[in-house]
């Protein structure tokens, strides 16, 4: 499968543009979208010649090899249904069979000797059919994301090269017929490594956080320093109440934040504001109230530097949820009232729903 350009072709004796789907040794394939009424013109191409057509629904991806085997995936309509059809069509002999597939907008390619072909879909899967008789040899649980583009090269009849994008940076590895890892590109590499880390309760942060920030650093990609933000927004401070412990991890946090940019840092600013949120609540607990509260104005500051995103918003209203609630048993009324009432007035603010029942039987009660 390869990315859609256009192309000017001739077809019943006018010029057209269609999309290509794939190309290889003289042979393509050509879709002309609603060609006829609503539905697509598949047209099959040796050189500038017609050799095959087909009306489908929406044939949205196809590959080819050079002796003319093609296939073609036609996604029926495109969120309409989730069921799509395989279309294996033999170019030079203009024949073609298909089979139903339970696949919502798969892509697929086939080896370069038509025996094998590859489906992938947004389920994560990666399916290997048998080209002559459409039985499933094998399943491959995808690596770096749901739905990977199969591509498959020239010579290589025993393997799968699957893509988590079409585009630089090149996050590829490939698969042996049986479903087994053959190998990774450098970026590939790079990202396993990026997500095996887990920041969590049972992690050393500071190991862990200095790892993630050099493999930031060291790549200039996008798509690679978004995989480390995305690290750091899965972490989780949940059981960790050691007040250094938390320290430690404040300190790497803000380390890391200065070396992230945007968006990204606003990954690292939610697990501060929660890390601040959480050692308050520690000095709350021995007594040590006026940390208590600078504590959680910090971990607002940052919530507020999460905006828009709705981990800001859930931030913010557990910060203001926990002052609430302590300035009503400290008897500052009118101080946990306005604490409360902010929860709400996020809420109105984006349309969403923060508020627990709890939050709405103390903002009744701090109301009489």
């Amino acid at each position: 499968m390869t990315s859609f350009e256009w192309k000017t072709v001739e077809y019943q004796g006018e010029e057209n543009s269609g999309r290509l789907l794939s190309k290889n040794n003289g042979w393509s394939l050509v879709v002309f979208p609603e060609f006829d009424e609503d539905m697509d013109r598949l047209v099959c191409y040796q050189n500038e010649s017609v050799i095959y057509e087909m009306t489908l629904g929406a044939p949205n991806a196809g590959d080819l090899t050079q002796d003319g085997t093609a296939i073609i995936a036609d996604w029926i309509k495109y969120g309409q249904r989730t069921n799509s059809e395989i279309h294996i069509l033999d170019l030079p002999s203009r024949t073609s069979r298909s089979f139903n597939v339970e696949y919502s907008a798969p892509l697929v390619a086939i080896t370069p000797d038509g025996s094998t072909f590859a489906i992938t879909n947004y389920d994560g899967y990666v399916n290997i059919y048998d080209s002559t008789n459409f039985s499933l040899q094998t399943q491959h649980s995808a690596q770096f994301g749901d739905r990977l583009i199969p591509v498959t090269k020239s010579g290589e009849n025993n393997r799968i090269y699957l893509r988590a994008r079409d585009e630089p940076p090149l996050i590829e590895y490939s698969i042996s017929l049986s479903g087994e890892i053959q190998s990774l590109s450098d970026n590939a590499e790079r990202i396993r490594y990026i997500e095996s880390f887990d920041l969590d309760n049972t992690t050393d942060w500071t190991i862990a956080v200095t790892e993630l920030c050099q493999q930031y650093k060291e790549s200039s990609a996008e798509y690679v320093q978004e995989r480390v933000a995305e690290v750091f927004d899965d972490a989780s401070l949940a059981h960790i109440s050691d007040s250094e412990r938390l320290k430690t991890i404040i300190e790497v946090l803000e380390q890391a934040r200065e070396q992230f940019s945007e968006p990204h840092s606003k990954a690292v600013a939610a697990q501060l504001s929660d890390a601040h949120y959480r050692l308050g609540k520690e000095y709350r607990g021995q007594g040590q109230i006026t940390e208590f509260f600078e504590h959680l104005e910090i971990a607002e500051s940052y919530a507020e530097d999460v905006l828009p995103w709705f981990a800001g918003k859930k931030l913010l209203a557990k910060v203001n949820r926990r002052k609430a609630r302590v300035y009503k048993q400290r008897g500052e009324i009118e101080a946990a009232r306005r604490h409360i009432n902010c929860i709400f007035k996020i809420e109105e603010k984006y349309d969403i729903s923060l508020a627990s029942d709890a939050d709405e039987r103390l903002r009744r009660e701090l109301e009489n």
